[in-house]
């Protein structure tokens, strides 16, 4: 199991999940303590917890294949998406809390479009008319309340501007050389991970 949950005597819920930064993997544990009203969605951590619980709970515990990555690196480190869904397609989250801003996020847009095949900006009631302006059609919207339930605003939809350079490049080295074998190339495989790609 990926992500991972758990209770202890004092009724706190421990979530795992694997961190997919830069090839490496590593794991975060989130501490699921209820909140008491109107301080749920202000702080990127609160979005953040009620939101691994969520994908958890819809995607992972029904799909065992399914991988639920937190601070996924793409196009070598240039952005992080804050999770990613991966069963198939990779479905990415971004979140935009009440103290984060906008200015980023035609940056972050830019790297997002070539690599993931949905995504979904998660955030509060302060930017969502923004969001509704600024984001392409094809990107989704859900909007996290104080009492931390999660509304979907606007569905996600297929990316039809994906970038196969930019896609291959997240390959582990292993992954790739495999594949290249696979196709019948074997010349050339201890050379760099940008002469493979």
């Amino acid at each position: 199991g990926l992500a991972k949950i758990r209770k202890n005597k004092r009724e706190k819920t421990s979530l795992a999940v694997q961190s997919g930064l830069g090839g490496h993997v590593r794991i975060r544990h989130f501490e699921m303590i209820p909140k008491t009203e109107g301080q749920i969605s202000k702080k990127d951590l609160d979005i953040r917890v009620v939101l691994t619980k969520f994908l958890h709970d819809k995607f992972v515990l029904h799909d065992p294949t399914c991988v639920l990555l937190d601070e996924f690196g793409l196009c070598q480190g240039t952005a992080r998406i804050d999770m990613a869904v991966i069963n198939g397609h990779i479905h990415g989250y971004e979140i935009k809390s009440e103290q984060d801003t906008l200015y980023r996020l035609s940056q972050q847009m830019e790297v997002y479009s070539k690599t993931l095949d949905y995504l979904t900006l998660v955030t509060n009631a302060k930017h969502l008319s923004e969001l509704r302006k600024v984001l392409p059609k094809w990107c989704g919207i859900m909007v996290v309340d104080v009492h931390g339930r999660i509304r979907e605003k606007r569905r996600a939809k297929k990316n039809k501007g994906i970038d196969p350079d930019s896609l291959v490049q997240l390959l582990w080295r292993d992954e790739t050389i495999e594949i290249l074998r696979k196709l019948g190339h074997n010349k050339g495989l201890t050379k760099p991970n940008h002469f493979l790609w």
